[in-house]
């Protein structure tokens, strides 16, 4: 059996993932990874999604502009989704 102290511990431990979640950026290689899907696809099919989230565009000394997605809002998406 837990301790108190163990599970607050876990309580904090959890708490502190998800608040690294809600700021992470993906690329669309991380969404093909966590999907199980080409980033191809990702990129000509699922982005395109009405429902899918917007993208955050990260501007390049180069001028061009990278796409880069919430990692919990994709997550959310995705469990909107399910069958």
């Amino acid at each position: 059996m837990m301790t108190e102290k163990q599970i607050l511990s876990e309580i904090l431990s959890t708490i502190k993932q998800n608040q690294s979640l809600s700021s992470e950026l993906w690329a669309i290689e991380d969404i093909a990874l966590f999907l199980k899907i080409s980033p191809d696809s990702v990129s000509k099919r699922i982005t395109k999604v009405k429902t899918f989230p917007k993208p955050i565009k990260v501007p390049t000394t180069e001028g061009t502009m990278n796409p880069r997605w919430y990692a919990q809002e994709v997550r959310e998406w995705v469990k909107r989704h399910k069958s």
